[in-house]
């Protein structure tokens, strides 16, 4: 579990931070233990993911990311509407909830696991 005192320093060097600066300490755990989470139950981690730096990074990032996405959004989109129209606007809600500089983030962590390799196989 990423901590408070690690993601306040995290945030003390990053630009546009001021959703967390502002949020309240408790608003800042639920947020990090709900960014955790997520990542933990979208993605398939290498061993010893813990202890990178990028891992840190990327839960602080999904964190301020859930911090700042629309309330509304984030609820309708946990009920799976990927769009919906209003009179004559229409909205597309194709954007993931995970952060795209998450993904990023996590990209060299992600576990991948590869098919066998036919010449790896022992034919007989």
């Amino acid at each position: 579990m990423i901590n408070l005192t690690d993601a306040n320093t995290y945030f003390s060097t990053r630009l546009h931070s001021d959703e967390w600066t502002n949020a309240l300490d408790n608003d800042k755990t639920s947020a990090l233990t709900t960014a955790e989470n997520m990542l933990l139950n979208t993605f398939t981690l290498r061993e010893g993911y813990q202890d990178i730096p990028a891992y840190l990074h990327a839960v602080c990032e999904q964190a301020i990311h859930l911090l700042q996405f629309d309330k509304e959004r984030y609820r309708l989109q946990q009920e799976g509407v990927s769009s919906y129209g209003v009179d004559d606007q229409n909205f597309n809600m194709s954007y993931s909830i995970i952060s795209p500089i998450v993904k990023a983030f996590l990209k060299p962590l992600i576990y991948k696991k590869a098919g066998d390799v036919v010449g790896n196989r022992d034919i007989k």
